[in-house]
């Protein structure tokens, strides 16, 4: 939502975000194999959301809370990017 409050355009705000992930998930997917990308995979959402093997070692509350304050500081900043948006033009 963010790119699309941003840029107005909704090819260019669903590619960015379609790439986007595609990047990460390549990242995270091959972070294991691939020397040079396992600095990256920290920073990827679906490391977040499953690389600590929530069913094979616990639950542990900090990633999905992660993953919730960055959901929520987008929308903020969502809420912001279209409320400065000149649609009347």
């Amino acid at each position: 939502m963010l790119a699309g409050a941003l840029s107005g355009r909704r090819r260019l705000s669903a590619s960015l975000v379609g790439a986007f992930a595609v990047v990460a998930y390549l990242v995270n997917a091959y972070a294991p194999m691939v020397r040079f990308l396992r600095p990256l995979q920290p920073w990827t959402p679906f490391f977040w959301y499953n690389g600590h093997a929530p069913l094979v070692n616990g639950f542990r509350a900090a990633p999905p809370l992660l993953l919730l304050g960055l959901a929520l500081g987008l929308l903020l900043l969502t809420i912001v990017a279209f409320a400065r948006r000149q649609l009347h033009a």
